[in-house]
């Protein structure tokens, strides 16, 4: 059995794919389980996905839900899925075979088989093969849909980077967790009455657990979150994997705890931390104080005129004249020209490839030889170097993009919410 996927998050990915053996039976016209928008569900779809599902929980010796349970979240899904699917063809957006190539290609290896094999196992589990291509795409497509819609909502300002490394949450930066997760939901624009039905939900769900019945069993039973049919299991997650609103009780809890009730716009959370694992290394870099001048070819300045001004300028610096003062008059880096050419102290990353590489090779208080790039034609002294823990910098540029991961999943389950709301959805 193929237990390994792209997204391990996703248990649905590679179970939708129709056994061969129904293609190969000649069927009545098809039940509607659902429409949405301008597309159908079939019933013979959401059947045989509730099939597959049911064959990968039990492999994965996860509680199997009620059946009116299991089908009303994988009907759930597909419907998601397809709303989804909509928009991307709406903004043109597609996959292509090479990137869906790749997909598979990692697939077979973490099944630690090559393509051909990987593709034997499928058909021997009763996958279609073209409809696993076909099913890896409409994921990848769904994704690049998520990242455009949810990264298009989120802002992170400095006063939040501010309050978030005050509150020292980052001091376990290399951290991973694994997180179980139970999330009771709210349509858009809730009522006092849905909200309150939702609480109600939320501190039965807890009360069940902290009575000693299993997170995974009542997750697979109460939660509307895309992981339910796994158990809640979110899987092993970096810091800045760890959805926004978990991290203040998630630091403080121990293995085997389970959280109060969390609340935010998509709903009621519970999680529970299932194993963490703690590593916080120190990073040094070496830095460069260096200044430079530009100058730029130009109609007026030739290529070689350029090149000729530099190496003029250099030996003039290097008879006893000033840089600073020779790069206020001369350079065309309206950056830096007015404090002398002064580029800071900066890392090679920083620059041009050719610029870093110039820069690496020389040594304090040496000057360059006029060199080229894009941008023109330089003369640059290095001034100093120096060796820095650079573990916060990098802290605070870690930060920034973790708080606009954290609040991704908020994020996208709320665009799923009035996406949903503003569909035409009838189910049969």
């Amino acid at each position: 059995m193929i237990n390994k996927f792209l997204s391990p998050s996703l248990i649905l990915l590679a179970l939708i794919s129709w056994n061969s053996a129904v293609f190969a039976q000649k069927q009545p016209l098809d039940k509607i389980a659902a429409v949405v928008n301008d597309d159908v569900i079939t019933q013979q779809e959401l059947d045989q996905r509730i099939k597959n599902v049911t064959q990968q929980m039990g492999s994965n010796n996860t509680p199997v839900p009620a059946p009116d349970v299991l089908r009303q979240q994988v009907l759930d899904y597909l419907i998601n899925e397809r709303l989804q699917l909509q928009i991307a063809e709406q903004n043109g957006i597609k996959t292509d075979d090479k990137t869906v190539d790749e997909a598979i290609a990692r697939i077979a290896q973490q099944n630690e088989v090559d393509n051909a094999a990987f593709r034997v196992l499928l058909e021997k589990d009763g996958y279609s093969y073209p409809q696993f291509r076909q099913d890896i795409r409409d994921e990848l497509t769904v994704n690049t849909v998520q990242q455009r819609q949810a990264r298009s909502r989120m802002v992170v300002s400095d006063e939040e980077v501010d309050n978030f490394i005050k509150q020292a949450q980052l001091s376990q930066g290399n951290s991973e967790y694994q997180i179980a997760h139970i999330l009771i939901a709210l349509p858009e624009n809730p009522t006092a009455e849905q909200i309150q039905v939702a609480q109600d939900k939320a501190n039965i769900v807890l009360s069940d657990i902290k009575a000693g019945k299993s997170f995974s069993a009542v997750a697979s039973k109460y939660s509307d979150g895309q992981q339910a049919l796994d158990g809640g299991n979110l899987g092993w997650r970096k810091i800045d994997q760890v959805p926004y609103l978990f991290i203040t009780p998630l630091i403080s809890m121990k293995i085997g705890d389970t959280s109060d009730i969390l609340r935010n716009s998509s709903g009621f959370h519970i999680i529970k931390l299932l194993d963490k694992k703690i590593d916080r290394p120190t990073r040094e870099v070496e830095q460069t104080l260096a200044r430079h001048i530009l100058i730029k070819p130009s109609i007026i300045t030739p290529d070689k005129e350029a090149k000729r001004t530099l190496t003029d300028l250099r030996g003039r610096i290097v008879k006893g004249a000033d840089f600073g003062e020779l790069a206020k008059e001369y350079s065309d880096d309206a950056g830096t020209a007015s404090e002398g050419g002064d580029l800071g102290w900066s890392n090679p990353q920083d620059f041009d490839p050719v610029f870093a590489q110039e820069m690496q090779g020389l040594a304090p208080k040496q000057i360059s030889e006029p060199f080229k790039t894009a941008s023109g034609w330089h003369l640059l002294q290095v001034q100093e170097r120096r060796t820095i823990d650079s573990t916060d910098i990098d802290q605070r540029n870690q930060v920034r993009q973790l708080i606009q991961r954290r609040k991704f999943d908020d994020s996208l389950q709320d665009w799923i919410t009035e996406l949903r709301a503003t569909a035409h959805i009838e189910i049969k």
